[in-house]
């Protein structure tokens, strides 16, 4: 297998590496316990045959990669050196990317390889400047500023009576606040941590220093509140789970409607249907109604997702947060560069999330195809 830490095993092409956190790595090595994308990822290889790893950073050498791959024979995860990969997708989002080192990166462009998701994560400030360039994106985008100074905050809540502060760079709905202001004066504002949050202050002095005491140092924006569709005290909006396919056509691989926790300022930890299946039985529109309005949001979507790559280049998989105002406007929310696809696994069936891997590792070998045939 080696020889002078040269490989001479080949090797199926393309070599897919799948970047891991250290601790997910240590976990798949020390405990054998994958996690649920981890092992659809593998499933998915048995239609794919590509050559898959996994990695994280701190697995690199100057010419090998220590990865670990399912040996199915044994039945268990063990690790190989393996060159480095052709194509590689990134499994996890992170609001910092200490693991995404300068050399790493430069290992990247000297060896030419491509990736098929993005390897940072999205600042919601610069998604918002980039987006609202373009005419036909613009009207559906909320109003938002940055916050510099509490005149901000006050300026916009002279203009709305309710804002979402969101910080530039979050997950799991963890850096966002919901300020509404109250008919007899003060605020109410709600927020997530480990649970739903409601507090009230009486002045917007107090106020300020909340919001200051929640983002810390972190840069944050101010959003005018969309006023979405409801379903009893839940607010609803779309997750829409896109990808390019074999041929490196965008598809919707899902679009989960998502229900917020009764009273709750945002639909992360919640319920999720079926688009079909919600519109049809919660808001009863047609048939025929389903399929004009799945074929405008696909329109959306798509227009959203060439303007996202416009700015930050191609990508293979986006998923994009998109809302329904009660005068049926669409709305975009915001974009992740990798999704937790937690809505896709609570509403959609086997097969579609089966089929959705598939798609990762196909759109691999379409990357693959396509750099070889143009050198």
């Amino acid at each position: 297998m080696w020889n002078n830490h040269n490989l001479i095993q080949t090797y199926i092409r393309p070599i897919v590496g799948v970047l891991i956190k250290k601790n997910h790595a240590d976990k798949l090595l020390q405990k054998q316990k994958p996690l649920a994308k981890q092992i659809e990822l593998v499933k998915a290889n048995k239609k794919a045959k590509v050559t898959l790893y996994f990695f994280s950073t701190s697995d690199l050498t100057e010419t090998t990669v220590k990865g670990i791959f399912f040996n199915k024979d044994a039945g268990i995860w063990e690790t190989q050196r393996f060159p480095y990969p052709d194509v590689i997708y990134k499994l996890y989002g992170t609001k910092k990317e200490p693991g995404l080192n300068r050399n790493f990166l430069t290992q990247l462009q000297e060896r030419k390889i491509q990736t098929i998701n993005y390897l940072f994560t999205f600042n919601k400030w610069e998604v918002y400047k980039q987006l609202a360039k373009y005419e036909d994106a613009a009207p559906h985008l909320p109003f938002t500023i940055y916050y510099n100074t509490p005149d901000d905050l006050r300026r916009m809540l002279s203009l709305y009576d309710k804002v979402y502060l969101k910080a530039c760079q979050s997950s799991l709905g963890k850096g966002v606040i919901c300020i509404s202001s109250l008919a007899k004066g003060g605020y109410e504002y709600r927020f997530y941590t480990n649970k739903f949050r409601v507090s009230k202050v009486d002045t917007f002095d107090r106020l300020v220093h909340e919001v200051q005491k929640f983002f810390k140092n972190k840069g944050f924006i101010i959003q005018q509140a969309i006023d979405l569709i409801k379903i009893d005290k839940s607010i609803v909006d779309m997750r829409a789970e896109l990808q390019r396919d074999c041929d490196g056509d965008i598809i919707i691989a899902a679009l989960p409607v998502c229900f917020s926790n009764s009273n709750a300022h945002i639909t992360t930890h919640a319920t999720a249907f079926q688009f079909e299946y919600f519109f049809l039985n919660f808001m009863k529109y047609s048939a025929a109604e389903i399929a004009d309005f799945k074929n405008r949001i696909r329109d959306f979507l798509k227009t959203l997702y060439g303007y996202i790559e416009n700015s930050y280049g191609p990508s293979g998989e986006l998923s994009i947060d998109i809302g329904l105002d009660k005068k049926g406007c669409l709305w975009f929310i915001e974009c992740n560069s990798v999704s937790s696809k937690v809505s896709f696994y609570r509403a959609y069936d086997r097969s579609d999330i089966s089929r959705s891997y598939v798609n990762i590792l196909e759109y691999a070998k379409f990357l693959f195809r396509n750099n070889t045939m143009s050198h």
